[in-house]
């Protein structure tokens, strides 16, 4: 889930390959990340953009699992403020 100010679109993110991960209460591995993972978000903004400030918000789902249990699934929206410099202004 993402939601941001007009004049600016999220395209689909870009996760990281998943790795097999073996639990005992299902036959086959479930695909899984492991420690610290970064999920890329691309965005796009429109070329007619005002300068100042883009407020997003983005909702993040997870589950913790170790091999005989799974967590019950979080859900955490985390907001952003991204500074944003008028295409005029930007120098080549």
């Amino acid at each position: 889930m993402s939601a941001a100010a007009e004049g600016v679109l999220s395209e689909p993110p870009v996760y990281p390959r998943a790795k097999p991960f073996k639990v005992d209460f299902v036959d086959a591995p479930i695909m899984s990340f492991e420690g610290r993972t970064m999920i890329y978000l691309p965005v796009r903004l429109d070329l007619n953009a005002f300068g100042g400030a883009v407020f997003m918000k983005v909702g993040v789902e997870y589950q913790a699992c170790a091999p005989s249990y799974c967590l019950m699934p979080q859900r955490r929206v985390h907001a952003a403020e991204l500074p944003l410099v008028p295409l005029n202004e930007i120098s080549r």
